[in-house]
């Protein structure tokens, strides 16, 4: 069973959405490193119909927003807290806000009815849910208020109570922040840098706080280790010598953070070839295949018209990053006779106009140039930690290339030196 969503609350209860829907709980009861839970660490179904829901976050007291396909932020509470989902209204989600909360690329509890937001700029901003009730009463009148910058180049977020956050950076650095004020002013402890006090945590595909310094980390191959840092002051002071300690096993976590991912088979055609798309979609998209080449501010012109592409959400093995995705085909390209040789892409473009590529090569039919340029395809898919593992990242590190799946979201990043010719 793969879990598409999953966040933990102030006391380690764990809400996790699966792939079918299912809302699944369950209970770290000790909190210390032995791995005692509740239910034996069976999960306890309390709810359904989550697919359409894009990200889970956990308040505290019970407490749980959701930010739907719509861009709708929803509330729940869960009354009982123990398994056997006793919910707030009958379990009926509550409108807080329409729309625009998809915009985000990110957003995380910070307790007592706050919510953290990270744009897609690296933009911190700061809400407060004042009522917490399932009323839309908000601090500020619901206007956002910017208290940082420079967060959108984290692989996890997670509040560990008092105002702490931990973040973890794409180098596997474990930062240490304090929101002082907690109140939407820029109020920081340490002027607001991180505080290094961990690495390597670039491992997991999931970091999450129970808060009061625990933290539980999730492993590409399901693995949860507990942890819990002592000190909570930034200096670093961790139990059991900051070694973590395994207390469960079989949390699959799908890799998937687009709405729409994909990849191309195969990876190159000449003019008259044939290439495959395979393709994961959570919602409806748009097609667009462009030419990878500076262009009027964009990464390309496009070479096609557009075409639409329906929501069709394929499961990935639990182990993508060793084995591939095995997606069926989507849709496919017969390449044109007049493309000229270069990098292209199919750019998927969702309802609430989030961009993704799937990139793939077009060969000259006759190489007659003075010039080559060498795509590196194969050092990119080896730097490619999409389902949590790569040739250089992750533990133990993957000793194969995969191409059978999706590109990490900093592909183009990757590939910009070759888009300018």
């Amino acid at each position: 069973m793969t879990i598409l969503l999953v966040d933990c609350d102030e006391q380690s209860n764990f809400y996790a959405a699966t792939e079918t829907g299912q809302l699944n709980f369950y209970q770290d009861q000790a909190r210390n490193g032995t791995g005692i839970w509740a239910f034996g660490g069976q999960p306890q179904q309390i709810g359904q119909g989550w697919q359409d829901i894009r990200q889970l976050i956990c308040g505290d007291g019970g407490v749980i927003y959701a930010i739907d396909a719509k861009g709708r932020l929803l509330y729940y509470k869960d009354l009982a807290r123990n398994g056997t989902g006793i919910w707030a209204f009958g379990g009926v989600a509550q409108v807080l806000s329409d729309s625009g909360w998809n915009e985000y690329a990110r957003v995380f509890s910070g307790g007592g009815g706050i919510l953290y937001a990270i744009g897609t700029n690296g933009d911190l901003f700061y809400y407060r849910d004042e009522a917490r009730d399932g009323t839309a009463r908000w601090a500020f009148g619901g206007a956002p208020q910017k208290i940082g910058s420079g967060w959108n180049g984290f692989r996890d977020v997670a509040y560990g109570g008092d105002g702490i956050v931990y973040a973890v950076a794409e180098d596997g650095s474990l930062l240490w922040y304090r929101d002082l004020g907690r109140n939407g002013t820029f109020s920081w402890a340490n002027g607001g840098k991180g505080r290094q006090i961990g690495q390597g945590w670039n491992i997991f595909s999931r970091v999450l706080s129970g808060q009061d310094g625990v933290l539980h980390g999730i492993t590409p191959d399901g693995f949860m280790l507990f942890y819990r840092e002592e000190a909570r002051d930034g200096t670093g002071v961790w139990a059991n010598g900051g070694q973590g300690q395994q207390i469960g096993q079989g949390w699959f976590v799908s890799s998937q953070r687009a709405s729409v991912e994909g990849y191309a088979w195969p990876l190159s055609a000449a003019p008259g070839e044939r290439v495959g798309f395979h393709v994961s979609a959570r919602t409806p998209y748009t097609v667009t295949y462009l030419r990878l080449k500076a262009f009027a501010g964009m990464v390309g012109p496009p070479v096609a018209s557009p075409f639409a592409g329906a929501a069709i959400q394929q499961s990935a093995p639990p182990e993508a990053w060793q084995d591939g995705c095995g997606w069926a085909e989507t849709f496919a390209l017969d390449v044109p006779p007049y493309w000229v040789s270069g990098l292209y892409s199919a750019q998927c473009v969702d309802t609430s106009g989030a961009t993704s590529h799937i990139v793939f090569a077009v060969k000259p039919v006759a190489p007659r140039a003075d010039f080559a340029v060498l795509a590196n395809i194969n050092t990119w898919n080896a730097y490619n930690d999409w389902g949590g593992m790569s040739k250089y990242y992750g533990n133990p590190f993957r000793h194969t290339i995969v191409f059978g799946c999706p590109s990490a979201s900093n592909y183009l990043q990757r590939i910009n030196r070759v888009t300018t010719y």
